[in-house]
């Protein structure tokens, strides 16, 4: 099998003041919303955000931070999540699933 490997990313649009990340968002996963997840979360709280869910039993997560140069080069923020177990597999190892999905 092959693990699922998806990526969450945030980035402000250039004109509006893209130096800097503010703010929150929430994710779903089939149908289960996790609680909002600050956009410079770190690997380990947005591990934590995920494996709350009552549909994720395990997750690997890396994240990848953009800072700003100056203006005109927008911050980002990118989580590169692996599902290596889902709550209704009887096996480790989960592949070819459903998305990662923006709730608010």
């Amino acid at each position: 099998y092959t693990n699922e490997v998806q990526t969450v990313s945030v980035r402000k649009r250039p004109g509006f003041g893209c130096e800097s990340l503010s703010g929150n968002f929430a994710l779903s996963f089939e149908g289960k919303a996790t609680l909002p997840i600050d956009v410079e979360a770190s690997s380990k709280d947005f591990k934590e955000a995920l494996e709350s869910l009552e549909t994720i039993h395990t997750v690997n997560v890396k994240s990848d931070h953009h800072i700003s140069n100056g203006a005109g080069d927008c911050a980002s923020q990118s989580w590169i999540v692996t599902f290596t177990h889902l709550v209704h597999e009887n096996r480790q190892g989960a592949g070819d699933i459903g998305l990662i999905r923006l709730y608010s």
